[in-house]
Formats: C-alpha cells, structure tokens, sequence
C-alpha cells in the first residue's frame, strides 16, 4: 500500500513547536505528498503535540485519542513533538500508535519525515535541496533546541519529564543557508533555553560555535537570540555575541533584581553576576536589542523587592521589559512557598505597571530621532516595508520607511533610516499594498 495522503493535526502553544509543524507540511509537499483536510481522506495521520501546560497535555490526549477512535483500520498513527518525549505519553501509547517520534526540533522533523518516505519503500536525505523555507519570506524562527536542565522552582516545562534535545549544527546550518536562498535575511534562533545548546549531543554548551558558523553565511544579515538563561552564560558565548556583529537581538530573563526571590526560585545566579555579564554586553554593544522578562506576584514577593527591582533595572539598560504574573501550579516547587493573597497581587500588579512600563516608555521615547538599520521587504511610491534589527515599541519588527521621491531600494538591501514618529503601543494599521497582513505603525525617513 501507498501512504501518500497525509492528515496533519494536533495542538501546539509556541513558535517553536508551530513552525515545525509547518516545515514538516512543506517537506512533505516537496516529496509529493498530498496533505488533506479530514480523517477519512488520511493514510497517515501526523501528530504533532505539545507539553507546554497541564492543560495542552490533556488537551492532546483527548484529540489523540478521538482521532484513534475514528480513524480507518488501515490508516497509521505519528505522533511527535515534546509531547511524544514525555514517558507517561510514550508508555501509554506505544500499543495505540504506529510510530512515536522521540526527537524535537529540527531532528524530529528529518526523522518523522524519514519514517514516512520509509513507509513508501523510499529513502529521505537530511541534505535534499527540497529543504527550503516554509516561514514568512522575510524572518523566520528556528528551533535549535527543546527542554532544559536547569529546575526554576516556578517553570512547569522543567517538571513535564522532557530532556534536553538539541538539534545537530549541520542541520541547523544547513536550514539556514536553504532559508537564505528562498530569501530569508533574519533568523531567530529559540528554545526554552538556547544557551545550554549542544550540551546532550556534544558533551558541552555549543551556542558560540553555532554562531560563528552562521555568521559566516554572507546573505544572512542578522541573528536573534530567544531565550538565553543568565545562569548559563559562559565566556565563550559573550564573547562571540559581542564580536558577531550579525547578532542584533537577545531576550534574557533575568525574573527580578531580589537575591532572595532569585534563591526561592532556583537561579543559580545573584543579580550581580548577571548584572556583570550583561553590563559587558551592553558596553561593548550598545547597538544591540536586548529585552528582559520579569516574574510579578512570585510567593512571598514584597513591595520591597519590587522596588529593588525596579531600582537595579535601571542599570541594565533593557530596550525592552516584559512582566508576567506567576502562575501556581500544585506541581511545582513554588506551590509550597506562602501564595500572596489576592489584595496583595493586585497591589503589585499596579506598583509593576507604575515603575516598570514608565521605564519602558522613557526607554521608547528616547528613540525618536536615532538611526536603525532595516531589511527592505518591499516598496510602493514613496514608501517602504522593512523589518528592523530591534523592536520599536510595539512589538514586532516591522516598520515603514519614508523614501524620497525617485529612489527605489532594492528588495533585501540593508539600509539605515532615523526614527520619526513611535505611535503608542499596539496602534494598527493596514498596509495598503501588503493587504494579507495586519501591521503596526512606526515611520522613519530613509538616509541617503
């Protein structure tokens, strides 16, 4: 039998695990294969899942386990993702499924594809020139690496029975350069924790050598960093992020300034050692975009350390700050420690929003006037579409560059342009010649 007709599902909840997903429909569709859109029309049903929460775990059981009631006797089973890596899945559904796929990533994606040409009597190649991009045409996201080793007391992904899972360098780089060719100038290298890339499959932290390897890929403009750990910095990756000028953005977050919540939490850092490798960072590259995430309402959380917080952010200089209250989970660590009271959480989600987001707009009111570099994208008359090597108070990358009049920009040129005018954060607009895509505005005037 033919398994050509392939039905693609499950639940994901990061780009990551989305963008997957996606690669492995473009790769299927370049061998040949037919993806449909219902069970009954499926040989193969390609099960993607996610471990993300409690609640996405149980959610994929639920729609796994519908769609083995329902399927035709005949038609195979795949699941892969994190959610395929977890023991309990594993153990459960080895007698239910035909394949499980162990593998995250990038690796997961070759190896699910590889079961399926397998399936077809066929062989597939990891350096097939069909491997091209499946992400928007201008950045895209890749993830390098699943899990983490580190035990932050509040994290469910580190108490969800994944292990770290990184993708192999040759593949990643080989991605890359395809991605490259179908026009990509802006990669975002993701993970739960990028920074501790390499360790299960070379035997040590391996990010700096991957970043020096693609750096040297010419058309590749620019690399973001999302996320790095502060506790797992080392000296080679500082120094590669502050020699490689292609590395243009990080997300590191640091949670909060208080040693002591820093302890509870299970940060094998102080505030001072993370404040000497970012300050290292930031004085040598001033140009880079650096954003941070904050953790509000973490138990036993004081106004005090609040406001130690907001005091020792000032010094870091973060372009962005990003705050998420906690979220207890009878699972974790955190859940023993003496939850804040409602009335408490409250009071600090309003001292959060009082110190923290004037910080970040006094941070964002400060760009007005200065020179970015931008990726041109597209042009109509007088002005262009690009994407920006840092975010401009909303959000994204996207801005639109004033061009005088005569002058057409080459699509996938590198140029620079002075900010003119930052709307307030999360004002839309349509673009009128990129009509499938929802934008926010932010202008700037071209340089000549």
């Amino acid at each position: 039998m033919m398994y050509r007709n392939i039905f693609v599902t499950g639940t994901n909840s990061c780009t990551g695990s989305e963008s997957n997903e996606q690669l492995a429909i473009h790769l299927l569709i370049k061998q040949g294969y037919k993806i449909v859109e219902t069970l009954d029309d499926a040989h193969i049903v390609l099960f993607f899942g996610c471990v993300y929460t409690t609640g996405r775990i149980n959610k994929c059981a639920q729609e796994l386990n519908l769609i083995l009631d329902e399927k035709k006797s005949d038609t195979l089973v795949i699941i892969t993702g994190c959610f395929s890596g977890k023991t309990d899945v594993v153990d459960y559904y080895k007698e239910k499924v035909d394949y499980i796929i162990k593998e995250y990533g990038l690796n997961g994606v070759v190896s699910t594809i590889k079961v399926v040409e397998e399936l077809n009597n066929k062989q597939y190649c990891v350096n097939s020139k069909s491997l091209i991009s499946s992400s928007p045409n201008e950045y895209c996201y890749i993830n390098i690496v699943d899990g983490c080793e580190n035990r932050c007391t509040f994290c469910k992904n580190n108490y969800m029975d994944t292990h770290l899972c990184s993708s192999m360098m040759e593949n990643i780089v080989f991605f890359v350069k395809e991605q490259v060719k179908a026009g990509i100038r802006c990669v975002t290298l993701s993970g739960l924790n990028i920074t501790q890339y390499g360790i299960d499959i070379y035997g040590k932290q391996m990010l700096h050598e991957l970043l020096t390897q693609l750096s040297q890929i010419e058309d590749l403009k620019w690399i973001r960093l999302y996320m790095l750990a502060p506790q797992d910095m080392y000296e080679d990756l500082t120094k590669e992020i502050i020699n490689n000028k292609k590395v243009v953005s990080m997300i590191i977050p640091i949670q909060t300034c208080s040693d002591r919540l820093l302890k509870l939490m299970n940060r094998k850092h102080t505030n001072e050692e993370c404040y000497n490798i970012l300050s290292e960072i930031r004085i040598a590259r001033p140009d880079i975009f650096m954003e941070t995430a904050l953790m509000e309402s973490f138990p036993t959380e004081t106004e005090e350390d609040i406001r130690e917080t907001a005091k020792q952010i000032r010094k870091y200089g973060f372009d962005e700050i990003i705050v998420s209250p906690y979220s207890n989970n009878s699972d974790l660590p955190s859940s023993k420690l003496k939850q804040l009271s409602k009335e408490q959480k409250l009071k600090n989600s309003a001292l959060y929003s009082q110190l923290f987001m004037r910080e970040v707009s006094r941070k964002q009111d400060s760009l007005k006037g200065q020179t970015i570099h931008c990726i041109v994208i597209e042009q109509k008359q007088d002005i262009a579409l690009c994407i920006t090597n840092r975010i401009l108070c909303s959000g994204d990358l996207w801005v639109f560059v004033k061009v005088p009049k005569g002058v057409m920009l080459e699509e996938n040129s590198l140029i620079s342009s002075k900010i003119t005018k930052l709307p307030k954060r999360n004002k839309k607009v349509q673009f009128n010649f990129r009509t499938e895509t929802t934008l926010k505005a932010k202008f700037c005037d071209y340089i000549l």
